[in-house]
């Protein structure tokens, strides 16, 4: 359900360019809709590096994924670098969201360094059970522009 509201959604729709994440432990299986994906856009994964950052990398299947910094797989070294710049969306990850769009990742700040460096509409798929009134943010948190939930749509 969560998967077919986001392919419903008009930013989704005319993204050519999207960055998706791998999803681990009760992250939103976005996997198939990564493969979909692949046969009409241009498929963006993060790679982590150790200052803290994240690189985006084009991948042409998820066979180009390898075991990453943090066990998270993430495109190989063949893979060619993309810029957050051009890209059209980002589905963003998280271990909880707000309301008005603030999220909590794994607490080491990646994606919100990642996320200050685009312009691009950023939607998070959450669970209802990761949805909460108000989440402690801090100065340096990114807000996500929407959440889609197997119940919710959630704009911000």
């Amino acid at each position: 359900m969560i998967r077919k509201t986001l392919e419903g959604l008009p930013e989704f729709k005319k993204a050519t360019k999207i960055l998706f994440y791998v999803p681990i432990k009760n992250e939103v299986n976005i996997l198939p809709l990564i493969e979909k994906s692949l046969k009409n856009k241009k498929v963006f994964l993060p790679k982590s590096h150790k200052d803290r950052k994240i690189f985006i990398h084009q991948i042409e299947s998820l066979e180009d994924l390898e075991p990453g910094m943090f066990k998270v797989p993430e495109p190989n070294s063949n893979c060619t670098m993309g810029k957050a710049a051009d890209l059209d969306l980002i589905i963003v990850p998280g271990v909880a969201f707000d309301k008005k769009g603030l999220r909590i990742g794994y607490g080491k700040g990646y994606y919100d360094r990642f996320l200050k460096k685009t312009k691009c509409p950023k939607i998070a798929l959450a669970y209802e059970f990761q949805i909460h009134e108000n989440i402690p943010g801090e100065i340096h948190d990114e807000k996500v522009d929407m959440i889609v939930t197997e119940k919710n749509l959630l704009t911000n």
